[in-house]
């Protein structure tokens, strides 16, 4: 019985509690104002006034496309009678492989022709035409190797005129690798008109021999002679005649 006075009793000061709190609650809130509707309406009013559309820019609309029928769309469309057989274009360079064969079909490919520039005509050298007399002088015969009627070691011979007879007064050059040189003019006498001599000594050592004229041109090929070198080694004169031609 005690334990249900304790129950009652405290349900009834909860219950005070309650009522207590909701009364100082709603002198401490103020009232909730509800907005007013009629502002609302005012300021939509304004919106359409102040007509913000007029300051937004248009862009005009996109035209629609054309209604014509589509040819390749109409062919794609096109209904095939029964019974035909249908062709489809196979572009050349998808062409079926040959199947006897089992090889791809030749293809002829049209190349443009190649442009030939022809070679420049190679000129004509003509070598000129050497005359038949081209110096004063040449060497008459072959050049004679001996050591017979030799006093000494040297290159003689004779200078003669186109008919054979001796020429005195003319002069002939003798030089070698070594730079040493001489020059000589055939004898005036009697009995060794046209001749000429070049001393030599017993070293070997190759000589060239011309006839030049009073000034040092040459007038005459060159003759080639070996002293104590090559074949006639042997051998201490040689023998060199000229002739005018």
């Amino acid at each position: 019985m005690r334990q249900r006075r304790y129950y009652g009793l405290a349900f009834f000061l909860v219950l005070a509690a309650a009522v207590l709190g909701a009364t100082m609650a709603r002198r401490l809130v103020p009232a909730v104002q509800v907005p007013r509707l009629d502002a609302v309406a005012t300021a939509g009013d304004m919106l359409r006034d102040l007509d913000i559309d007029a300051f937004l820019p248009r862009f005009p609309a996109p035209e629609r496309p054309s209604s014509a029928p589509d040819p390749v769309t109409e062919e794609k469309q096109a209904v095939v009678p029964p019974g035909e057989p249908v062709f489809t274009a196979i572009p050349s360079d998808q062409a079926p492989l040959d199947v006897a064969q089992g090889n791809e079909p030749e293809r002829t490919i049209a190349s443009e022709p190649a442009t030939v520039t022809p070679a420049p005509p190679t000129p004509t050298l003509e070598a000129p035409e050497l005359s038949a007399v081209a110096f004063p002088f040449t060497k008459d015969g072959l050049v004679h190797h001996s050591s017979e009627n030799c006093s000494g070691a040297s290159i003689k011979g004779t200078v003669r005129a186109l008919d054979g007879a001796p020429l005195s007064g003319v002069r002939l050059w003798r030089y070698d690798q070594w730079g040493n040189e001489q020059v000589v003019e055939t004898k005036a006498g009697e009995l060794d008109r046209g001749q000429y001599d070049f001393p030599l000594g017993d070293t070997p050592n190759v000589h060239y021999i011309q006839i030049v004229d009073g000034a040092g041109a040459i007038i005459s090929p060159v003759v080639e002679v070996h002293h104590r070198d090559g074949v006639e080694a042997d051998a201490a004169c040689h023998v060199v005649d000229w002739r005018r031609q």
